[in-house]
C-alpha cells in the first residue's frame, strides 16, 4: 500500500536538542505517523530557505507543512516564499496537509473575502453588520482618536454578541468566522488568538459534512487531539469549508477542493513532545509557571486518539478518501 509514492516535509521550524535525540528531529515525527510501506519521504527546511526547485514538485504525490513558533501572519522572507510555493502547488492541484502554522498558511494563498462579520471602530462607536443586524453600541473606555488593534475589536464583538443575541447565533458567529500558512495562502485572514494560548489535549467536533467525507474510516464524530498555539485562522476564504471546531478555536480543521486540509492541532505529538514544549515556552516566559503547572497536572487526564488522527492523515494525504 503506498508502494512508489513521494512525499515531502516543508519543515518550518528548528529541531530542539530534545526531539533530534528522541525521534530524529520533526521530520522523523511526521515520517513516523504518515510513512507506509514502499513510499519515499524527503524533507525541505524551509525555514532556513531551503525549497523543492520548480521542476522537483511535479516528482512528489504530496507535501505537508509543519508547525513552527513563527507568525503565520509574519512577512519574513521564507514566509512569503512558502505562499509562493502553496500557490503553485493549489494550481498544480496537488495534496497538501497543513499542520497548525501550516493549517493557517495555506488559508491565505486564493484571495481575500468579505467578512462574515463587519467590525468598525471611530472614536467611541463600534459598528457591527452581523447577520442583516445593524447595531451602533458605545464602547466606554475606548478613547477618542484612539486606534485599537484588530483583534481588540474583534473580542469585543464576539462579547456583544453573546450577551445581545442567543447563544446558538454568537456561537455561530464565531464557528464561521474563526478556524494558519495554509488558510493564509488560500485567502484567508490569520493573527493572534481571541481566547489566547490553547495548550494541551482538545476535543474538536467534526462537522456534518466531514462525518459523511470521513465515513469509510469508520472515526468517532468528536476526537481529541494535541494542540499548543496562540494563533488562529480568523476568516477563511471563499470556497474553503470548515469540517471541525471546538469550544475555544472555530476552525480546528478546513478542507479545500480535495486536494488541501488544515489541522489546528497536532496530530503527530506525543505527549512527551507536549510536556517538552511547555518547559520550553515556561522557560522563556511565554506562559506563566502557574499556567505550566496547570497544563502538566491535567495533561493525563485524556489521551489523543493518535489512531484515528493517523487513519484520517493518511487517508487524505494518498487519495484514499
Amino acid at each position: 500500500m503506498g508502494s512508489g509514492k513521494r512525499f515531502a516535509v516543508l519543515l518550518c521550524a528548528e529541531d530542539s536538542d530534545y526531539v533530534k535525540k528522541r525521534y530524529g528531529g520533526y521530520y522523523g515525527v511526521f515520517v513516523e505517523m504518515l510513512a507506509e510501506e514502499g513510499e519515499t519521504w524527503d524533507v525541505f527546511r524551509v525555514a532556513n530557505g531551503e525549497f523543492p526547485d520548480d521542476d522537483e514538485i511535479g516528482d512528489y504525490d504530496g507535501f505537508v507543512i509543519t508547525g513552527s513558533c513563527n507568525d503565520a501572519h509574519g512577512n519574513d522572507v521564507w514566509i512569503c516564499k512558502l505562499i509562493a510555493l502553496l500557490k503553485k502547488l493549489d494550481s498544480l492541484k496537488k495534496k497538501v496537509l497543513g499542520i497548525c502554522f501550516g493549517h493557517q498558511m495555506t488559508m491565505l494563498i486564493v484571495g481575500k473575502t468579505s467578512s462574515t462579520v463587519l467590525v468598525y471602530a471611530k472614536t467611541r462607536v463600534v459598528t457591527l453588520l452581523f447577520y442583516k443586524l445593524f447595531v451602533i453600541i458605545a464602547l466606554p473606555g475606548i478613547m477618542a482618536g484612539k486606534v485599537e488593534t484588530p483583534s481588540f475589536y474583534a473580542k469585543a464583538a464576539y462579547l456583544l454578541m453573546t450577551k445581545l443575541f442567543p447563544m446558538e447565533i454568537a456561537l455561530s458567529w464565531k464557528k464561521r468566522k474563526f478556524c494558519y500558512v495554509l488558510s493564509r495562502a488560500l485567502g484567508g485572514k490569520t493573527g493572534r488568538a481571541i481566547s489566547g494560548w490553547d495548550i494541551g489535549v482538545t476535543t474538536i467536533h467534526l462537522s456534518s459534512s466531514s462525518a459523511k467525507l470521513f465515513s469509510s474510516l469508520k472515526i468517532p464524530a468528536t476526537l481529541s487531539v494535541i494542540e499548543c498555539h496562540r494563533d488562529e485562522v480568523r476568516e477563511p476564504p471563499p470556497k474553503a469549508e470548515v469540517i471541525a471546531w471546538s469550544e475555544k478555536t472555530g476552525v480546528e480543521m478546513f478542507r479545500y477542493g480535495d486536494h488541501m486540509m488544515g489541522i489546528q492541532g497536532h496530530p503527530e505529538y506525543t505527549k512527551d513532545i507536549l510536556l517538552h514544549l511547555i518547559d520550553r515556552l515556561m522557560q522563556r516566559s511565554f506562559i506563566m509557571d502557574s499556567y505550566a503547572d496547570e497544563l502538566k497536572a491535567n495533561l493525563g487526564k485524556v489521551e489523543p486518539d493518535k489512531d484515528a488522527w493517523k487513519k484520517l492523515c493518511t487517508s487524505f494525504l494518498k487519495g484514499r478518501l
